[in-house]
């Protein structure tokens, strides 16, 4: 029986800046950050590249990403 059920966070460096507890999840589709932690790492708006690819929900509901 496995009793670890708990999801794995490490330490990161980005752009010199440590972060703690970042996610591990090798098959996610969508990786989310947090604003707090885009400023931090003194990036912004700027830095993101928009994509044609389209994310569906829970409800079959689909948005641009």
């Amino acid at each position: 029986m496995v009793k670890h059920l708990r999801p794995l966070y490490i330490k990161a460096y980005i752009n010199g800046k440590i972060i703690r507890k970042v996610f591990v999840d090798g098959g996610a589709m969508l990786n989310i950050m947090p604003l707090g932690t885009e400023k931090r790492i003194r990036k912004s708006e700027v830095n993101l590249v928009p994509t044609n690819m389209r994310m569906t929900n829970f409800t079959g509901g689909d948005t641009n990403t």
